[in-house]
Formats: structure tokens, C-alpha cells, sequence
């Protein structure tokens, strides 16, 4: 402890298998689990597992069961538990099985009772299913052929569904209107993987269900779903759309003279701004697919006010959008697009000097310490963008240049806030802070974080390590 020479003292779960997928249930108080072993190569998860809950009230096993199923979904009261072909609900709060699905279930509104499955031999065919007992209420042609690219569930009980297209739902009937469009491609060529790691902004910029089975194709030739002003914009392979929430076409923009590829819309100003990332997935991967472009596009009539080659970028690495600057990044350069302009500034990033690229760093949301207080990195300099190196160190990109700022294993990155208390996390430890950001307690622990009521759970690869929260004062 920071403040006096009190040992916190933990209480260890041991999994035999790694922790696939994990989650907490407010209403029961309870951890909820799933156990899963791969294959000595890491590759696809071989039918070995277990599933469980704990009790975070009692500190102690609620039940768990060996189990070849492995995706956690919580939706409402429910919890799911699938593979790729099947799934079952079960009891939370005695593990029982309360219903068997014949199909992996890709989407669930529980408010409604409704949940989304395809049917083995029709993937051009979504069905709505009920959740309580599992009757299929209707069927409509909703391709599952390339994935889902984006949904997005809007306040008029429509639910937006990128599929192969554009399509309108309404849960309790079925489709309102589609606009079929190509999300996906062949390729026959040789790919080069990307440099994408699992904390870009890149793959956060659209909600991904999979829906495909093979993996002879490169998916995600899309943009997320735009919603404003009761229009919805998306883009495609070959085409970008303007559409009313009625489904009248209001107009379309011709991309197939576009290297297009996996991309970002946005409303920025009177404008939208359609980024192109120049990548494509390729089963469990990223890979390079097309070339990075930015296009300024008039939201009224979709006619391109500008366009930019972002040709300084064969491999995308990570963007920034901090409303201002659209940031891009590859292994040894990093390019600005300027709100407003088609202007492009280039930096070259000396690999020798400085190391190769990584991530970008969230000034807002990682923590470094000043004079016994622990302070976001934007209140210690919000002129910079932070950024990561591959050596670890921490740079900051201002109007003049890079500035070294911090070694990666000096900041801390902020996971939770409980009561008055923040836990921030670093590679190897964890720091808990009062709510006057000063530090109560250094914990050696780098894993995530769960909190509920009186507990904290440290998730770690087969390890769960839980602290009373009364202990740290």
C-alpha cells in the first residue's frame, strides 16, 4: 500500500484451459466465463473447455461444466454460450441447460425477445428467431455471405444491417428496404499481412459479426453505417450510397475507379469524410488490399469536392480522428489531412533514430505521474499526438516535430473507475487511485480488471486473482 504497510492478500482461481471470454452479471452478482484449449500451433480452438460463473458476493465457485462451446454472450438476462454451429442458453444462476438453438445465433435484441440465425443450408436467408423458445418468427433474404460488416440499431426500432448491401429491419415484421451492394472479393494473388495490431482504431471503426464460413475471400470492402439527420450513408466496393430512413435513394457515388477497400465514414462539419484504409480481412487477419485515400464528400448531393491519394502508406498501421486532424500512420511515416483541405503533410519517422511505429497513444485516457499525482497525458501537454514505437518508448508529435515523452512502461492506462477510485494499468502492474489522483496502492498485477460490488477480479491468460475493495483505504 501507498499510504501505509498494509499487504493486500488475494484469493486465486486456477483455469485449466486459457480464459476465452469472460463477463460480469449486475443482477446476480456473478462472473461468467469460458475456458478454452488450442491446439499447440495456437491455432483454431480445438472442442475442449469448461464454462462457469463465480459468485463475486461469496468470493466463490457458483458452478462450472466442461463444455465444448467457448463464445460468451450476454444479452438482457440471458446467457449464450456457442461454437461455429450451435448454441445454448443457459441458466446463470445454476448452469443448467434452458434451450439448444440449431445455429449459432449472430445477433440478439433481447428487449424484444428477438435474436438473428442463419440456417446451415440457406446463408442467403436471415431468420428471426424468439429467445424464449426458440420458434422462428420470419425469414427474409439478408445475405450472410460476406459477413456483417456494420449494424447499428437506431432509436425508431430499425435495425441497420450491412450484408452484402444495405438493409432496413424491423424486428417484429422482417425487411423494410435493401440496396444489394458487394462487400467482398476473390483474390487470387499472394497477401501481405498487415501491421494492424488488436488496439487500432481501425478495428473499431464498424461492428463485425461473422456470418462466412470460408476464407477464399477478403471481406470488409465496406464503411461503417453513418446515421445524421435521418439519413443513412454507407459505402461499398463499388458504390457509396445516400439513403432516407424510408428508403428512398437519394444518391449514389461510382467507386469503382477507387482502390477501395475497408473504410471509415464520418460527419465532419458540413462535410463527409469517407477514409479509405488500403486493408481487407482475410480470415482471422488483416491483410493490404487496395491503397489509403481520403475523400471529402458533399453529404447533399455526393459529389467528391476533393480526394487524396494517401500514397506515402503501403501498410497501414493505426489512425487518429481527434476531430481536427485525421492522422495515419505506417511502420516509418505518418501523414496529416487537415480539416477542410486536401493538403497532406508528410513526416518521416527514422527508424533507426526512433523505432518503427506501433499505435497511437490516447492522451485522454493514459496517466503518467507528476509531483505525487497521477494526471492524463493531454493535462500534462494537449498540444501533442501521442504515439508508440516498437522499442516502447513514447513520442509526442507537435507543430514542431517528435519529442521523446515517456517509456510505455512509465504510463498507465486507465481500465476502470469504482466508487471514487480509478485502477490504471501498465504492462506489469496496476496502480489504484483515490479521487484526488493520488496513488492508494501499487498491485503487481498487469491483467484486466473486473469490478463488482466488494471484488476485483484480475483476468489473467488461466489465472484469476480476486481483492476485497474494502481493503484498499
Amino acid at each position: 500500500s501507498a499510504i501505509s504497510a498494509q499487504t493486500l492478500v488475494a484469493k486465486t482461481y486456477q483455469i485449466l484451459f486459457p480464459i476465452y471470454g469472460y463477463g460480469t452479471d449486475s443482477a446476480s452478482h456473478l462472473f461468467i466465463f469460458s475456458a478454452h484449449e488450442k491446439t499447440e500451433e495456437g491455432d483454431d480452438a480445438v472442442s475442449r473447455g469448461f464454462i462457469g460463473t463465480f459468485d463475486m458476493v461469496g468470493d466463490s465457485v457458483n458452478w462450472t461444466f466442461a463444455s465444448n462451446y467457448y463464445e460468451l454472450t450476454q444479452s438482457g438476462n440471458y446467457v449464450f454460450f456457442s461454437n461455429d454451429d450451435k448454441t445454448t442458453r443457459y441458466n446463470k444462476l445454476h448452469g443448467f441447460v434452458e434451450l439448444n438453438y440449431p445455429e449459432r445465433l449472430i445477433y440478439t435484441l433481447p428487449s424484444l425477445d428477438k435474436t438473428f440465425l442463419y440456417k446451415s443450408d440457406a446463408k442467403d436467408i436471415v431468420s428471426c428467431v424468439k429467445i424464449s423458445d426458440g420458434t422462428t418468427e420470419w425469414s427474409a433474404p439478408v445475405p450472410g455471405t460476406e459477413n456483417w460488416v456494420d449494424v447499428r440499431e437506431t432509436p425508431d426500432s430499425i435495425l441497420l444491417v450491412a450484408a452484402s448491401g444495405l438493409h432496413a429491419i424491423r424486428p417484429r415484421s422482417g425487411v423494410v428496404w435493401s440496396y444489394p451492394l458487394s462487400t467482398a472479393t476473390v483474390v487470387s494473388k499472394a497477401l501481405t499481412y498487415s501491421l494492424v495490431n488488436q488496439n487500432s482504431a481501425i478495428r473499431r471503426v464498424s461492428k463485425i459479426i461473422k456470418t462466412l464460413d470460408d476464407d477464399v475471400r477478403v471481406t470488409e470492402l465496406a464503411s461503417n453505417i453513418l446515421v445524421d439527420n435521418n439519413v443513412v450513408f454507407f459505402a461499398a466496393r463499388e458504390k457509396m450510397i445516400a439513403v432516407t430512413m424510408e428508403g428512398k435513394l437519394l444518391w449514389e457515388l461510382d467507386l469503382k475507379g477507387y482502390p477501395v477497400s475497408k473504410m471509415f465514414l464520418s460527419k465532419r462539419g458540413s462535410s463527409l469524410m469517407l477514409i479509405n484504409f488500403g486493408l481487407a480481412r482475410y480470415g482471422e487477419n488483416y491483410v493490404t488490399h487496395g491503397s489509403p485515400f481520403a475523400m471529402n464528400v458533399d453529404p447533399q448531393t455526393g459529389v467528391v469536392k476533393y480526394h487524396n491519394a494517401l500514397t506515402g502508406i503501403e501498410n497501414l498501421v493505426d489512425f487518429s480522428n481527434d476531430g481536427k486532424l485525421l492522422i495515419f500512420a505506417g511502420k516509418n511515416t505518418i501523414l496529416e489531412v487537415k480539416e477542410g483541405s486536401n493538403q497532406v503533410d508528410t513526416l518521416i519517422l527514422d527508424g533507426a533514430k526512433y523505432g518503427n511505429f506501433a499505435e497511437f497513444i490516447d492522451g485522454n485516457i493514459y496517466y503518467a505521474e507528476r509531483e505525487g499525482f497521477y494526471v492524463p497525458l493531454n493535462f500534462i501537454n494537449s498540444d501533442n499526438i501521442y504515439f508508440r514505437v516498437d522499442n516502447n518508448k513514447v513520442y509526442g508529435l507537435d507543430k514542431n516535430g517528435f519529442n521523446y515523452s515517456f517509456h510505455y512502461t512509465d504510463i498507465y492506462k486507465l481500465e476502470k473507475r469504482f466508487d471514487d477510485k480509478l485502477i490504471l494499468l501498465s504492462q506489469n502492474k496496476s496502480l489504484v487511485l483515490n479521487s484526488n489522483r493520488e496513488l492508494l496502492c501499487t498491485i503487481d498485477l498487469g491483467d484486466k480488471p473486473v469490478v463488482m460490488g466488494k471484488r476485483i477480479y484480475f483476468v489473467g491468460k488461466q489465472i484469476i486473482h480476486s481483492l476485497n475493495v474494502e481493503d484498499i483505504k
